[in-house]
């Protein structure tokens, strides 16, 4: 299998030229593969082409034909002589490694394997993709989003380098696609994504896409043809040398939900609340966090700092607020829980059992939290509020009547839970720390 890679270099670079993109037009005789009944607002998953798994389908025609999945339609152009294509392809491939003995095969597998959230299809951009909304009508329709990737053959250009794009990925290199959405008046309007990027200075700040990630289209408004291309930094008088090709799927998706955290706080207490502590990106890079704002007033207030979320604790009761983060060309969505409790009502859950546990003193701890035993235990842990272990300890010598001090300077403030263990019983104690 061979693509018209070298070939359509040139071509590629008349189609984006600083960030504007063109497209072929349709053709007039076009074929249609899998028509499948469409309905409004129906998510492109690909799952409906009926691959079969570890397969692909990138043409089978000379000419134009038209996919159709969900809402959406997608071109795909294709050339028997060369078995070469342009636009899209569909694969249902597992398999994320590049094998060099494998050549221009390898352009139908992505750098996660599969498709977005579990799935097993997806699509295959290559040089420049053309998507119609079905049901758009003359008002146009928003396109909420979708997921993408790195194809592996940019993926091994960037990390490994090859022949015709040279070294691995280096300072000041980057490859990114670009959304434009077409609206019924003619009017554009364009969304850009960094699938790679070493722009940076600092070398912590780079990074090569190897996860499915979801990109917000909706700032597209209302479109009725999406055009897909891409931009990389590395050209040469023909045009572009890097692979340009991107794995996308779930066209029309609304974005990831929520993963919801819980806190709570004393009234008139502040907290800093680490950005490790709240969210799960991997990477070396800054936060990029937006926090909203919480659903009921005088609660407690959130700002953005430098390290985390300032949290400050304005009255009792609970609200909720919406965060989302980026690190590392990686975003995550979180809601935080804030209850904001008086200390009548956390040393009453304190005391409320003590089958193992006879005291905890003092309350709020600020150096020590010293737990007196009701009966022997075989360990003792201590998690917050988000599920993380901050101390944990096992011990013989835990026996009735001792006591036990756990260091808790240092620990941010707010509430943790003592969780105490003895032959299959369990108890579990909040506590503050100021």
């Amino acid at each position: 299998m061979k693509n018209l890679f070298e070939k359509t270099r040139k071509f590629s670079l008349l189609l984006i030229l600083s960030g504007s993109l063109a497209c072929l037009p349709l053709s007039v005789s076009a074929t249609t593969l899998a028509s499948a009944d469409t309905t409004v607002n129906g998510i492109a998953d690909f799952e409906d082409l009926g691959l079969a798994p570890e397969t692909d389908w990138h043409g089978t025609q000379n000419g134009d034909t038209v996919i159709r999945s969900g809402s959406y339609s997608f071109t795909n152009t294709y050339t028997p002589d060369w078995d070469s294509w342009m636009g899209f392809a569909f694969a249902n491939i597992s398999d994320s490694t590049y094998v060099p003995d494998l050549g221009y095969g390898n352009q139908y597998k992505n750098a996660v394997g599969g498709g977005a959230l579990g799935s097993s299809a997806y699509g295959v951009v290559y040089d420049h993709g053309v998507v119609d909304l079905l049901e758009a009508g003359e008002e146009g329709a928003e396109i909420p989003g979708c997921y993408v990737t790195n194809n592996i053959m940019f993926y091994n250009a960037a990390v490994n380098g090859d022949t015709y794009s040279g070294g691995p990925f280096e300072s000041g290199d980057y490859f990114k696609v670009f959304f434009r959405g077409i609206r019924p008046d003619g009017d554009t309007a364009v969304i850009e994504y960094y699938l790679a990027d070493c722009r940076d200075a600092d070398s912590a700040e780079h990074y090569i896409l190897n996860s499915w990630e979801w990109v917000d289209l909706s700032g597209l408004g209302a479109v009725s043809q999406l055009l897909i291309g891409f931009e990389g930094s590395r050209v040469n008088q023909y045009g572009p040398l890097l692979p340009s090709y991107m794995a996308i799927d779930k066209i029309g998706v609304v974005r990831p939900e929520s993963r919801v955290i819980e806190d709570s706080l004393l009234i008139g207490d502040d907290a800093l609340l680490a950005f490790e502590d709240v969210f799960s990106l991997p990477g070396t890079g800054r936060w990029d966090v937006v926090a909203g704002e919480p659903d009921a007033e005088g609660v407690a207030s959130v700002s953005v700092g430098e390290e985390g979320l300032q949290v400050s604790a304005l009255g009792v009761g609970t609200c909720r607020v919406e965060l989302q983060a980026t690190r590392n060309g990686r975003s995550e969505y979180v809601a935080l829980n804030l209850s904001v409790l008086d200390e009548t009502g956390v040393e009453e859950a304190a005391v409320a059992s003590k089958a193992l546990v006879a005291a905890m003193y003092p309350v709020p701890a600020s150096e020590y939290l010293n737990v007196r035993l009701s009966a022997p235990v075989s360990g003792l842990q201590v998690v917050n509020l988000q599920g993380r272990t901050v101390y944990e300890e096992r011990s013989a010598s835990f026996r009735a009547g001792s006591v036990v001090s756990i260091p808790v300077s240092g620990w941010s403030s707010g509430i943790y839970l003592l969780c105490v263990e003895q032959d299959g019983i369990q108890q579990v104690l909040k506590f503050v720390v100021r």
